[in-house]
């Protein structure tokens, strides 16, 4: 009878453990913004998780792409910034922003599911306002949710969290 308990019990577990690995109850994406006053220009930094973007990127442009590995799909830059200039869209004092894509690479051994990619806003002078949208991945999971930190001129460091139903965010400079 024991026998037949700690059987029933092991594939209770296992089926449990199964079923908690298949659910991904967490999306989301961190984003940091600095101002480079000797460069003139705003650094961006998205990290992103692989196994939440590369479908995305696949059914999108039908192709296997195979994020952060040396089998890439020779496009992925391409594809990286065309998506985020949908979903990632900057406003200086009201008015749209356009970023050069900078790179992006995984997140190593440490971080292995993250990929970190990197865009770059130039001639920036002077501003009092930034907004931001930022619904990357929001159409794919309604839960996503989106992290900004922005580190600012005259208020130190502002976090602000883009979600389903308040995608645009104001940072004061």
């Amino acid at each position: 009878m024991l026998f037949i308990w700690t059987k029933t019990l092991i594939y209770s577990m296992y089926a449990a453990f199964i079923t908690i690995g298949d659910i991904h109850p967490i999306y989301i994406s961190s984003t940091e913004v600095d101002y480079n006053t000797k460069a003139k220009s705003i650094e961006i930094s998205v990290k992103i998780f692989v196994d939440d973007l590369e479908p995305v990127l696949c059914k999108k442009y039908n192709s296997k792409i195979e994020l952060g590995t040396d089998r890439e799909h020779q496009k992925t830059k391409d594809y990286l910034l065309e998506y985020l200039q949908k979903h990632l869209i900057f406003y200086l004092d009201n008015k749209t922003a356009v970023y050069k894509y900078i790179g992006h690479e995984s997140g190593g051994k440490s971080d292995m599911f993250a990929l970190y990619i990197y865009l770059e806003i130039k001639n920036v002078d002077t501003f009092k306002i930034l907004q931001i949208y930022n619904n990357l991945l929001i159409d794919q999971h309604s839960n996503q949710l989106n992290f900004i930190s922005c580190h600012t001129k005259n208020n130190g460091l502002i976090k602000v969290i883009a979600k389903k139903g308040d995608l645009k965010k104001e940072v004061i400079w």
